[in-house]
């Protein structure tokens, strides 16, 4: 397991699945990932592999 796939999984195990918390600023959240800074992105219908190319190119 390389160290991205190791921190990937340990993220995901706090921040796996949809949540739309009105009192969470982030807004819509899938995979860590929020509609707050991500707005064009259809959080709802985000995959595993598009929330993984997502972390990799901002690393």
């Amino acid at each position: 397991m390389t160290n991205f796939e190791g921190a990937l999984k340990f993220t995901l195990s706090w921040k796996g699945g949809l949540v739309n918390d009105p009192n969470d600023p982030g807004g819509e959240t899938k995979y860590g990932i929020s509609k707050r800074a991500y707005p064009e992105l259809d959080i709802a219908n985000l995959t595993l592999e598009q929330a993984k190319g997502i972390y990799i190119y901002t690393l």
